[in-house]
């Protein structure tokens, strides 16, 4: 099997006239939104100024060859950097630039945006909005897509798209991995009449969905037809959220959770490998998850994520891989945090997790759940 990688190293000779953009293109620039460019292209996002996307990877991996400023956990780092390699090299990226590069890190706001456009050769721009990195801030707002007004990211991807579509003309692609799939789709729907009829194509990578008032917009339905969903053989992140029902399930050699790796996706040539539906893993966590969110209103949402956050926030760590340095110091922090908490915070957490663990009780197959037809299940050992 073949990952994008690999598709580069085959079809990286391919110049756009033999082979037009195609998704695993902008899968490609996606993911190398999630790269730290700010020392070659600071993060201020100015359109005005354009760099070739070839030499910039070039000069970061000659700055920075083990990726200390990399933004994603370091788990991606391999295979950002021969990401970088193969599009410094390769024929197919010739004349692409770089351009309007944005990265937002504010722990007091609760905000976590990153976005580049790409000009293409032929006309035109690629507009990609980066995902969560492993900061707790990012994934703090993560939660918050699923309550209330946009959270912040999903309003400065708006005011990005409307930037980029100033700067550059012709037509316009987004796309996005993860949350930045959230943020494109998001941004489309929320665009203005001449932005949005620019719009040929907005792919989202295993994104989250959205609430359901921007799903019944004027403006989503607009672009509607110009959505093109995938999430991997196992997806907890893709199906979050109210999603359209036609979405391209892609094959992985990863395993679960690690499926929503995008180098564990499956490509031959020009396009992913599909699968025909969801593991029955996966349909059966989204089923739980799906439920338990349902039976919260935003307000609950709401204080269950700041709990959440309060309890992170208190070990002193900005990002998941600190946590993971220093686990037992991490939950004694954790822990005292929730001793000090009031009443009523505890409540929130108690009453969302214990409908958690009931319904993943009731809903997941366990080792000694049998099938009713099979007579009565013996108790667990």
């Amino acid at each position: 099997m073949a990952n994008i990688l690999d598709y580069l190293r085959w079809r990286g000779d391919l110049h756009w006239q033999a082979s037009p953009l195609n998704d695993v293109d902008l899968l490609i620039l996606a993911q190398l939104s999630y790269v730290n460019f700010d020392a070659q292209l600071g993060g201020e996002g100015r359109m005005d100024q354009r760099r070739s996307l070839a030499q910039t990877c070039a000069q970061l991996l000659q700055q920075d060859p083990q990726g200390q400023a990399v933004h994603q956990t370091s788990y991606l780092w391999a295979g950002n950097r021969q990401l970088m390699e193969l599009l410094s090299l390769c024929t197919r990226f010739t004349g692409v630039d770089m351009a309007g590069y944005q990265s937002e890190l504010d722990h007091q706001a609760q905000t976590q945006f990153g976005a580049v456009t790409y000009p293409l050769p032929q006309g035109g721009a690629v507009v990609a909005f980066r995902g969560t990195d492993d900061s707790i801030t990012g994934w703090r707002e993560d939660m918050a897509l699923s309550y209330g007004d946009p959270a912040p990211a999903q309003r400065r991807s708006l005011l990005y798209l409307e930037k980029a579509a100033q700067a550059f003309f012709g037509p316009l692609y987004l796309c996005g991995h993860s949350k930045g799939g959230n943020l494109a789709v998001y941004a489309a729907a929320c665009a203005g009449p001449q932005v949005q009829q620019r719009i040929r194509r907005i792919c989202s990578f295993d994104g989250p969905g959205q609430q359901q008032a921007l799903v019944q917009s004027p403006g989503y339905q607009q672009i509607r037809t110009r959505l093109r969903l995938y999430v991997p053989h196992f997806s907890i992140v893709g199906m979050l959220l109210e999603h359209e029902a036609a979405y391209q399930i892609v094959a992985s050699e990863g395993g679960a959770i690690t499926q929503h790796n995008a180098f564990s996706w499956q490509v031959l040539g020009p396009a992913f490998v599909s699968e025909a539906a969801l593991s029955p893993e996966s349909e059966a966590a989204n089923r739980v998850l799906r439920q338990w969110i349902q039976g919260m209103d935003d307000q609950a949402r709401r204080r269950f994520s700041q709990a959440i956050y309060d309890l992170l926030a208190a070990t002193q760590a900005d990002t998941l891989g600190q946590l993971a340095q220093t686990p037992l110091q991490s939950a004694r922090a954790a822990l005292r945090e929730l001793y000090n908490m009031n009443p009523d915070e505890k409540q929130t957490l108690h009453t969302a997790l214990n409908a958690l663990i009931t319904l993943a009780l009731r809903s997941l197959p366990l080792p000694w759940r049998r099938d009713p037809q099979d007579g009565d299940a013996p108790p667990p050992s």
